[in-house]
């Protein structure tokens, strides 16, 4: 998480945010924005060190990186079909 946080800038992104969430595992969480394009991401690090036995909360079964992307919302230009775009 720590070389996203470094590399991603370098990439055209600039990160608004990175720390523990708000979850119960307080995963670390790095949320960024494109500098040349209308997308965010949203990367957490899900640990499974950090389960608490018997918590629902904290149930995960292996320790992985969750992506979310979004983009901003875009029509089809005028004259162009989606499969052209």
């Amino acid at each position: 998480m720590e070389h996203l946080k470094v590399e991603l800038p370098k990439q055209g992104w600039k990160v608004v945010s990175y720390g523990p969430d708000k979850s119960a595992l307080k995963s670390i969480e790095l949320i960024a924005d494109s500098t040349k394009s209308k997308f965010s991401v949203n990367i957490t690090f899900l640990d499974k060190r950090k389960v608490v036995k018997g918590d629902p909360l904290t149930e995960i079964q292996t320790s992985g990186i969750k992506v979310d992307l979004v983009s901003a919302c875009f029509r089809v230009p005028e004259g162009k079909t989606v499969d052209q775009y």
